[in-house]
């Protein structure tokens, strides 16, 4: 139980600071696919 709490925090964290980037590391075509992977794990 814990490990499926703590993954899914650990994901947030993730998602939340690949959106603090600033924006020309963002257009970097590894954090996008990073990001949208984080996203359809969500899904």
């Amino acid at each position: 139980m814990f490990l499926r709490k703590e993954l899914a925090v650990r994901l947030a964290n993730t998602m939340r600071e690949v959106t603090l980037l600033p924006a020309n590391l963002q257009s970097q075509p590894s954090v996008k696919l990073v990001d949208a992977n984080d996203k359809s794990r969500l899904a």
